[in-house]
């Protein structure tokens, strides 16, 4: 039940998606996703893998500090597979599959649950940082300092019951910390630029600022747990944000659905080690082998 539940749920992106194919020009929206450059194309795709491999090395630099007897190879294998998973299936199994993982390595329970939490969390804190500036250069000054000024208060929250909030979390060293927070800058670095690549391949003509604003927000919307791979949420919010700059509503959908497009493909990378190195392989008698 709860199972159908999350399909259904994943659906409403499914169905917005051809929902605004109705109310498009798909003969437009097939030119418009043949004139991008092949060249740009290909560096779009080609930055999947380094993004996916800072990730990797993030999360294997976390789950080692916590304590996790990993290799840098098994840890890229466990996240592929946990990234393929996460866009394969409802909810966030992708996830989840990660704590048996890190629990067949050493981990407890707690410690395998708060890690995999943190690297989750990492990026929604530089998102979360970058989606305030961007309320503010796209929206309204005064509704980002409310945020702002929410964001402190839950921090200081947090302070508060730092106590709690520090037995919730795996111990990790302050160097580890310090690669972990650079890897995660970095890491939102190559995303944009690789976004900035694919716009400009379809030829769109949009001030570096802005256009970092506006996908900082359209990812904000796209991690909401109703579509796969964030189709029909990113497209909505992007007709929204580039109409405004007065782009056509069949190039915003093909840049979209490009997006969409690439992401499927460049995760058969992680459908690959799902089917050589299966999720009972995960557990502490069969060990992923090199």
């Amino acid at each position: 039940m709860k199972k159908t539940f999350s399909y259904a749920i994943k659906g409403i992106g499914i169905v917005l998606f051809i929902w605004i194919l109705t109310k498009i020009d798909i003969g437009e929206l097939k030119r418009s996703l043949t004139s991008v450059s092949l060249v740009h194309l290909l560096l779009t795709l080609i930055l999947f893998p380094v993004i996916y491999l800072i990730k990797s090395l993030r999360w294997h630099i976390l789950s080692s500090s916590a304590g996790a007897k990993t290799t840098l190879d098994q840890s890229i294998r466990i996240y592929m597979i946990g990234m393929f998973l996460g866009i394969a299936t409802p909810g966030k199994l992708g996830e989840a599959m990660k704590i048996p993982a890190l629990i067949s390595r050493g981990l407890t329970l707690k410690s395998a649950t708060g890690i995999t939490i943190l690297d989750r969390l990492m990026d929604i804190a530089i998102l979360g940082l970058l989606g305030i500036w961007a309320i503010g250069s796209l929206i309204s000054v005064k509704l980002a300092g409310l945020v702002l000024v929410s964001v402190i208060l839950l921090g200081l929250i947090a302070f508060v019951l730092r106590k709690l909030t520090l037995k919730l979390l795996p111990q990790i060293d302050t160097n580890s910390w310090a690669r972990a927070i650079a890897l995660t800058i970095i890491n939102w670095a190559v995303y944009f630029l690789q976004l900035w690549i694919l716009a400009t391949g379809f030829g769109l003509s949009i001030n570096p600022q802005i256009f970092v604003a506006i996908m900082t927000l359209v990812g904000i919307i796209s991690i909401l747990p109703i579509a796969p791979a964030g189709l029909g949420t990113r497209d909505a919010a992007l007709l929204l944000f580039f109409g405004s700059l007065g782009i056509s509503a069949e190039k915003t959908i093909a840049f979209s659905f490009t997006i969409f497009a690439l992401t499927i493909i460049a995760s058969s990378i992680g459908a690959y080690f799902w089917i050589k190195y299966p999720i009972k392989k995960i557990n502490a008698q069969e060990p992923l082998q090199n």
